[in-house]
């Protein structure tokens, strides 16, 4: 049922995960099956993610960028329908996308899984945040900050 999964239907795609906190035993099995179609930046590793790895998986690529706000850590999102803790924090989340936007191409992006709560706006205004990163990213192709 997963976006991410319906992509890999396609041939010559792939799928890279930043942040990823959990999975299922059936996403295992399909991810180990899958071979280096999917590669996975475990959110737990983060403080030792080998970034060259990931420049060289995103370059010279035409990159979709689906941003899902759980994948922030629950103390800077809670508005969401998974929120965890141990996500991403929010300079850590551009990083990635600065990443991505100078070595290859973003050519389409969404930012997904907002659930705002009444009268907390700070997560309203941290997804529009990503959101407007990110098209400043793909449309400048470097990393402006």
């Amino acid at each position: 049922a997963s976006a991410m999964r319906r992509v890999l239907d396609l041939d010559g795609t792939s799928v890279v995960g930043l942040g990823i906190r959990a999975i299922c035993a059936e996403e295992a099995r399909f991810i180990e099956a899958a071979g280096d179609r999917v590669t996975l930046f475990w959110a737990h590793e983060q403080e030792t993610w080998d970034w060259d790895a990931l420049r060289a998986r995103l370059a010279g690529r035409r990159i979709y960028v689906t941003f899902d706000v759980d994948g922030l850590d629950s103390s800077l999102m809670p508005a969401t329908g998974t929120p965890m803790p141990g996500g991403l924090g929010y300079h850590r989340a551009l990083a990635i996308i600065r990443l991505a936007a100078s070595v290859g191409t973003i050519v389409a992006a969404d930012v997904v899984e907002l659930s705002p709560i009444d009268g907390f706006h700070a997560c309203d205004f941290t997804a529009a945040a990503i959101a407007n990163k990110i098209l400043n990213y793909a449309l400048s192709g470097t990393a402006r900050r």
